[in-house]
């Protein structure tokens, strides 16, 4: 069995602090907001989930990843 869990809040973040949670305010709090407009204009996130969709893709590809090892050499 070869199994990924991927999560927007993490599985720990340091005492007091707000795990990220969404896209838009990972887009935010990466800078991703602001790199997605031209210079000069008021950072805003993609109108597209683009973390969501990409971390999703993201664990998709070490699953793969996985089952290709375990038929290499017999551990996933």
């Amino acid at each position: 069995l070869v199994h990924a869990g991927a999560s927007g809040f993490g599985d720990a973040y340091p005492p007091g602090s707000t795990p990220i949670g969404t896209d838009y305010l990972a887009q935010a709090r990466s800078g991703l907001a602001a790199a997605l407009r031209p210079a000069g204009e008021v950072p805003a996130p993609s109108l597209m989930t683009l973390t969501d969709v990409l971390g999703g893709l993201l664990c998709a590809h070490a699953v793969v990843a996985g089952l290709l090892r375990r038929e290499r050499g017999g551990h996933g």
